[in-house]
């Protein structure tokens, strides 16, 4: 057999018998192209299998006929998601003697989009507290080609930009987090960010939101959790707290207080904490119970939930409050 390794390749195969057969195998690789096969035979009759192996495992059978002198094919895989394809001319002539062919494999150029991907952030925020980080973005990105990749480019307070993939968490919507590590917890004023997607056509057009800039958006660093569950005069309100950690797999904890209210009657509150998906299904009722003043951390296990973003959301009395989590398997 022939292995081929770069693309564009071509070759002289020969000596050959009756129903034998040889075959190329072109490795995969990060190409986004497609390709395109030509065989070229003198004299002999072939049919050609064709194998595409992809890099999940699953496998894909072909079989090609040839047409006057030649066999061509024009794959629809991108090779980045192919481990390896397997092209096996056959020849099927009833005479005896020697079969040559010639094979040609290019790059097929079939994609012409020329767009950019549309995105589209729903919920942006202007201003953020630190017991919101991990910060978790949902965009829905679209192309007519499909998205290749997608990032956030983020920074602080006029530092490095860093990079931090999204994940498709479900059709055209992407879901990523921005993180504070510990030098990153005290005297923040703003957040920049942007999202960048890259399609898979051919000429790889890039989007981005905003189309100019960064979307900015204001840090109040006074907002850290102050633990009181030996001092419940000193929790004033109810506070819903961003899950930890974020994204989580698949166990995470919410945090959550329950302020004293001299004026309250009596002495506990019911409290309610439900998880939903992201069209509002109810997934789980995490607490339903009275509660007296205090903090209060439960756990949540989503081992039997498929990736993708949630939400968490507090009930007690008149106060509602939701936050996002992100779960990644």
């Amino acid at each position: 057999y022939t292995v081929v390794n770069e693309i564009p390749s071509s070759g002289f195969l020969y000596d050959r018998q009756v129903l034998s057969a040889d075959f190329i195998k072109i490795l995969g690789n990060s190409n986004k192209n497609q390709i395109g096969f030509n065989l070229r035979f003198d004299s002999s009759i072939n049919t050609a299998a064709l194998i595409v192996k992809y890099k999940s495992g699953d496998y894909e059978i072909k079989y090609l006929e040839q047409v006057d002198k030649s066999i061509d094919y024009s794959s629809d895989p991108k090779l980045k998601d192919v481990a390896e394809i397997l092209l096996i001319p056959v020849s099927i002539s009833s005479s005896t003697g020697n079969y040559n062919y010639t094979f040609q494999i290019n790059n097929v150029n079939t994609n012409v989009d020329i767009t950019k991907p549309v995105i589209t952030v729903a919920g942006q925020e202007n201003q953020l507290s630190i017991d919101n980080f991990p910060y978790i973005i949902t965009a829905d990105i679209n192309d007519d080609s499909g998205i290749d990749s997608a990032y956030l480019e983020y920074r602080f307070d006029n530092g490095n930009f860093k990079k931090s993939e999204l994940s498709r968490t479900e059709n055209n919507t992407f879901s990523g987090c921005i993180c504070l590590d510990s030098s990153q917890q005290n005297n923040l004023g703003e957040l920049q960010y942007r999202i960048v997607a890259i399609d898979s056509s051919a000429t790889a057009n890039i989007g981005v939101f905003p189309e100019e800039g960064y979307y900015n958006i204001k840090i109040d660093d006074g907002a850290n959790v102050t633990s009181a569950n030996d001092n419940t005069d000193l929790i004033h309100e109810f506070k819903l707290y961003q899950n930890y950690p974020n994204p989580f797999n698949p166990v995470t904890t919410i945090n959550y207080s329950v302020p004293f209210v001299e004026t309250r009657h009596a002495s506990s509150l019911q409290v309610i904490l439900k998880v939903f998906d992201v069209v509002g299904n109810e997934i789980a009722t995490i607490v339903n119970a009275e509660k007296s003043p205090g903090e209060y951390a439960v756990k949540f296990n989503g081992n039997n939930l498929p990736s993708g973003i949630y939400i968490y959301k507090l009930e007690a009395g008149s106060f509602v409050q939701s936050k996002k989590m992100l779960l990644i398997k």
